[in-house]
């Protein structure tokens, strides 16, 4: 799997709004768990985010949330170093189309017969990043699994990270099975990130597919 993927980068936003002027969350149910509050020292959650970075194709859906109010909804398929997102702004269907091997993305609005070509930075991170990439920058020692939830279906290990003066300002569910988080809450920002109907397998080609018809500005 590709370190990073950006679904919505500022360049992503920027395009999209040129583009126009040129022309929904999981129930949470808690289990009785015996797994007392943990560090890493085992290899657990080294072991259990492996799993997530071993996922080479899969779909979800997301929804991300700054407080009450939903900043953003929608889906997504990734393919290798490839990735589709279609997300819905101010009632028009924004989709991307990512290539981190080559750094460029398309971008164009559903029912429109124009697409944008750009660069853009692999390295670059965000809310809208893959939850297989989530666990890249995480420092482990700071992390500790602090029981044992079901969550849109999966067992989850819940995992809480703290700050340099031990409080706890972040919350993950991850998969047990697959090693992706399903939810995560930034206490401290106040953002929650859910990842829904993930669904881990194989991906045609076809959905990277520009629809018939559609042509290409070359902005790079």
């Amino acid at each position: 799997m590709p370190k990073k993927f950006v679904l919505c980068s500022l360049v992503f936003i920027l395009s999209a709004v040129l583009l126009v002027a040129g022309c929904g969350g999981g129930n949470k149910t808690e289990q009785a768990s015996s797994d007392p509050a943990s560090s890493d020292k085992g290899g657990e959650l080294s072991a259990l985010f492996a799993k997530g970075s071993a996922v080479d194709e899969l779909y979800y859906e997301f929804v991300i949330a700054e407080g009450e109010k939903e900043e953003a909804r929608g889906k997504a398929w990734v393919k290798g170093t490839r990735m589709k997102n279609e997300m819905t702004v101010n009632d028009e269907t924004i989709i991307s189309i990512f290539d981190t091997a080559k750094a460029e993305n398309l971008v164009y609005v559903e029912g429109m017969d124009m697409a944008m070509l750009s660069t853009f930075d692999p390295q670059a991170l965000g809310a809208y990043d893959s939850p297989t990439n989530y666990s890249d920058d995480l420092d482990l020692s700071s992390m500790k699994i602090v029981g044992t939830e079901t969550y849109d279906g999966h067992k989850c290990k819940v995992i809480a990270m703290t700050d340099e003066q031990g409080q706890e300002g972040a919350k993950m569910w991850v998969s047990e099975k697959f090693g992706i988080p399903l939810r995560i809450e930034d206490e401290i920002a106040g953002v929650t990130i859910e990842y829904k109907n993930l669904k881990v397998g194989s991906v045609p080609d076809d959905v990277f597919e520009l629809p018939p018809g559609v042509k290409i500005t070359d902005n790079r």
